[in-house]
Parts: structure tokens; sequence; C-alpha cells
């Protein structure tokens, strides 16, 4: 005789509510072990305090990072390293030329959330940034802090990026290509950065952006137009001549004209009221000048960018043409374009402008799509 064996017979009241447990088990092993998931899902608890909502979610699972001052070459740091024991990616963050002070708790509570999320991030406050000077030697100082970023205990070595921000992210750039570093450096976030320092010289004096439509109007926000003139009359080393042209700056005509050479050429670009007269103003100016802005400019370096890349941008960025952010998305190779995000909610680096709904929901979303890229891109699990 042959007997047939069953198991336990389950009701199938109970049977649902076994695959539903199991299915939540598979999530969670998912989310906690697979890094894209895990990324995707620290991200969207990082949001709330990314986009300064008031609450901090994620300080519930994750707790409260460290927060270290230091002192590097020509700049001020605080170091933030998450709580526990593994080794975790890195991040230097710049804010750019008149940025926001590194304490000011928009920024606390941005880097907070990074470093939370699992990255020891350096914000850095250079000197020269924080007087409204863009200096050529800026990437190398930035390009420094990511060498003693590396030489930390607990981060990877070979998973530090950098985040920059409006100049700061042109300077990022420019401090990923320095030759020590370039072939190390993880990736580099890029928001509301300029590509090329010529043309931004002309367009903040014609008050033109450059497109693919030609020149279009273009009213440049005060504090961007105070900074890049500033830049320019700072380069000309007569102390008579700055005075002068910060008049004519100022004030349009003055009755004394600048001595030096370098000083008249300056007048000349001050003096420009339409994007042709700017452009040959631009192009007259003497080699030290010219080559200061070269050096400045990330797109005559972009060849030599080596990091992974993520481009945001406001798409009616009133500091910087979102047209810059575009050049340099296009200058780069396209194997390392991480992506190319362009954004309603950004007010030039802050996501604080006022849109709709549907506006809201596609920016959320392709807002954390990149930065649990970045997370991924820096995670040593990776």
């Amino acid at each position: 005789m042959i007997v047939a064996r069953h198991g336990p017979i389950v009701p199938a009241a109970y049977d649902a509510p076994v695959r539903v447990g199991a299915g939540i088990v598979a999530i969670v092993l998912v989310v906690c072990f697979w890094p894209p998931a895990r990324a995707t899902a620290v991200t969207i608890l990082a949001l709330p305090d990314i986009l300064s909502l008031g609450v901090s979610p994620l300080v519930l699972i994750s707790g409260e990072p460290t927060r270290t001052k230091h002192r590097l070459p020509g700049m001020d740091a605080d170091l933030y390293v998450p709580t526990g024991t593994s080794n975790v990616g890195g991040l230097v963050v710049t804010l750019g030329v008149h940025p926001l002070d590194k304490l000011d708790p928009v920024v606390v509570r941005f880097v907070s959330a990074l470093s939370r999320a699992g990255l020891a991030v350096l914000v850095v406050q250079s000197d020269a940034l924080m007087a409204d000077r863009i200096e050529t030697a800026e990437p190398r100082r930035l390009a420094s802090a990511w060498e003693w970023l590396s030489a930390q205990p607990r981060v990877d070595p070979g998973r530090i990026g950098f985040f920059g921000f409006s100049a700061g992210a042109s300077l990022a750039a420019n401090a990923a290509t320095e030759p020590e570093i370039a072939e190390r450096v993880r990736i580099v976030a890029w928001i509301g950065g300029f590509a090329d320092a010529r043309l931004l010289a002309i367009e903040m004096q014609s008050q033109h952006a450059w497109t693919d439509r030609g020149w279009v109007p273009w009213e440049p926000h005060d504090v961007s137009r105070q900074v890049f003139l500033k830049a320019l009359t700072d380069a000309v080393a007569n102390p008579d001549d700055r005075v002068i042209l910060e008049s004519i700056a100022q004030a349009g005509e003055v009755a004394e004209e600048p001595q030096s050479l370098a000083g008249r050429a300056v007048a000349n670009v001050l003096r420009a009221t339409n994007p042709q007269a700017a452009s040959t103003a631009v192009a007259a100016l003497p080699d030290d000048l010219s080559g200061y802005l070269r050096r400045l400019s990330p797109i005559e370096s972009a060849d030599r960018l080596r990091a992974r890349t993520l481009f945001m941008v406001d798409r009616s960025d009133p500091l910087v043409p979102s047209t810059h952010t575009r050049s340099m998305f296009a200058a780069v190779r396209p194997e390392i374009v991480d992506r190319y995000v362009v954004l309603d909610l950004l007010e030039h680096v802050q996501p604080t402008r006022t849109i709709s709904a549907i506006e809201m929901i596609r920016d959320v979303r392709a807002i954390t799509a990149a930065l649990a890229s970045i997370l991924l891109q820096l995670d040593p699990s990776w």
C-alpha cells in the first residue's frame, strides 16, 4: 500500500501575512545589502535636511556625525565623520565665492545630512573666496584639501570626490585636473558653475548671455556682477588704477584715466555697453589678464578631467547663465558624465524657488537620483 504523506496544512488566512512578511524581509535585505538600493533609501531619508524642511529622519538611523575644525593651507575647514568604525567615502565641499559661512544653518544641515548618509565630508572656507577674491591658486589649494582628506582615518582614498557650488563648482573641476590627484578623484558634482571666465566677463558687462540663439538679454545678479568685476580690477597691479576702475564700475565715466596698459584695457571692458563691444574689449586684454581668466576657466582643462562628473543647474540662473553648465557638459568626455540635470527648483544653488507641484515632483526625483548616484560612487562596498 502506498501512503501519501503531506506536510501540515496552513490555512489560507495565514498564507497572506506570511507572504507579506517575507516580502518585507526581502525588501529590508535588499535595502541593507545592495548598495544602489541603500544609496537611494538613504538619500530619501536625507532629503528633508537637504531641502531644509526642518526635520531630520536620517539622524534616527545613523546618529549625529562628529565635527572637528582644521586649518589647511589658505582655508579653514570642518570635517564631518559619520558614526561607526567602517571605512567610508569622502567629499570635499566648496561653497564658492561670496559664500554662506560654513557654520550657516543651511550649510550645516546639508553637510551633516551627507555625513549621516555615510560620507566623511570636508567643507572648506577659503580665505580668498571669503574676501571675494578668485585666485588662480585656489584649485591647487582644493587639491591639497582633497589629499588631506584622503589621509584621514576611515576614509577610503579611492572613494573621494568634490562637490562644488557656483564658482566653487568651477574651481573644483579645475582642482580635479591637478596632476597629483587627477587619476584618483572619484566624482565631481557641479551645481551652477561657470565654464569660461572670459565669456562670463562679457555676459556680466553686456547683460546678455550667449545661447544657441545668439546673444539674448540677461540680467546678472548684483552680487555676481560685483564679485566678477572685482576679480578683473584686482588683477590690475597698479593700486591707483584699481581705485579708478572701481569708480568706473560703480559710477560710469570718471575724469581720471588709468595709467597702466592693464588698467586701460579693463576700463574698456567696464565701458562696454553691448556684447560686441564687450567681446572686443575682453579679446584685447593683455596676456597676463587674459591668461588669468583662462586659468580660471574649467572648459580650458575639460579634456584632462578623469573623474565622473555630475552636472546640476538652475534653468533661469541669475548669477551664472545656465548655458555655462551645458557647455561644460558638452566639453568633457562623454564616458565620464554621470548625469546632466536642469532644475526649476533651484535659485542658483539653493532649492528654494516656488514651483508647481508637477515641477516639484520632477525636480525632487532628479535631485534624489543625483545624490544617490554620488553616494553610490563613493561607497567603498560598491
